[in-house]
């Protein structure tokens, strides 16, 4: 069965280690529900990934991405996010080998 997940919050957290929003080690809170109910789980992750699924999106800033979803066959958040970020990463992966 496949789940869909939607970003619903994504805000950043900064530390008086790492202040900058776009330092790829920035951290990030991000909220993700499953479609069409109330449940909705958060976790945290660095700016380097939240570009990578920026860059799927064709979004600029990272609180364009509310509102995108993908689907998964995890019915967990972290392991659902983890897949999509994997699929992505290996997609864009191949398109800089084939156009390069």
């Amino acid at each position: 069965m496949t789940t869909t997940w939607i970003f619903v919050d994504i805000e950043h957290y900064p530390t008086k280690e790492i202040p900058s929003p776009k330092c790829n080690l920035a951290t990030y809170f991000w909220e993700l529900r499953i479609k069409g109910t109330n449940y909705s789980i958060s976790s945290s992750m660095c700016f380097g990934d939240i570009k990578l699924v920026m860059k799927h999106f064709g979004v600029k800033e990272p609180s364009q991405l509310v509102g995108n979803f993908f689907e998964s066959d995890k019915d967990t958040a972290w392991p659902a996010l983890e897949d999509f970020l994997t699929s992505i990463s290996q997609a864009r992966c191949v398109d800089q080998l084939v156009y390069s």
